[in-house]
């Protein structure tokens, strides 16, 4: 949800003012970007500054999702007291489908779902691109190394940059920990403690 204004004639001022509507933005059947007018504020006495009025959207926005803030509230008397007035305006004329989120009513249970193949990439990805900055691929080639073994080689260099540990170690992270094969294109199943290149 947001704020959309519109100038119009304000009478109890008798002078151009901001009239305020809440909007929400969906797709339709087609798959176009529509607008809906979820609620006529109308004209605002209160000074609300532009972050004031996006707090307050977004937190109408949270009670329609039903998410909770992973911080602190703002602790804003008037932010405040504009939610619960709107939120109660949009409750009593039932603007909003308060079904739509309800935990019952979700097709995946968010809150059970877990990852059993964390993999770690930063670091990884940044050496990688060092390695290529550097042209290290063409020393390699012009050394005779094949195509897998400089994936192997830029699989080992950059994994005891980032992980310097022992060869097991190492290996075991590769496998288990680091998305580094994913990177360099090595096969992941062939990493063991004595997957080294070995040159003459």
């Amino acid at each position: 949800m947001y704020f959309k204004f519109s100038s119009r004639n304000n009478p109890l001022t008798g002078s151009i003012d901001r009239y305020y509507r809440l909007v929400e933005s969906y797709r339709d059947a087609n798959h176009r970007v529509c607008h809906r007018t979820i609620l006529n504020v109308g004209f605002i006495s209160d000074d609300l500054s532009i972050d004031q009025l996006n707090t307050i959207s977004r937190r109408l926005t949270d009670l329609y999702q039903k998410k909770s803030s992973l911080f602190n509230v703002e602790n804003d008397s008037v932010v405040s007291d504009w939610v619960t007035r709107l939120w109660g305006e949009i409750m009593a004329g039932n603007k909003l489908d308060v079904t739509l989120h309800d935990s019952n009513s979700r097709k995946v249970a968010i809150d059970s779902i877990s990852h059993e193949n964390v993999r770690e990439v930063g670091a990884e990805w940044l050496c990688y691109n060092i390695w290529n900055e550097l042209e290290i691929d063409k020393v390699l080639l012009e050394h005779d190394f094949t195509e897998q073994e400089i994936q192997l080689a830029q699989t080992q260099v950059i994994s005891r940059a980032v992980y310097p540990n022992s060869e097991l170690a190492t290996s075991k992270w590769i496998r288990e920990s680091s998305a580094i094969t994913e990177i360099t294109g090595y096969d992941v199943n062939k990493i063991t403690k004595t997957s080294y290149i070995k040159v003459p």
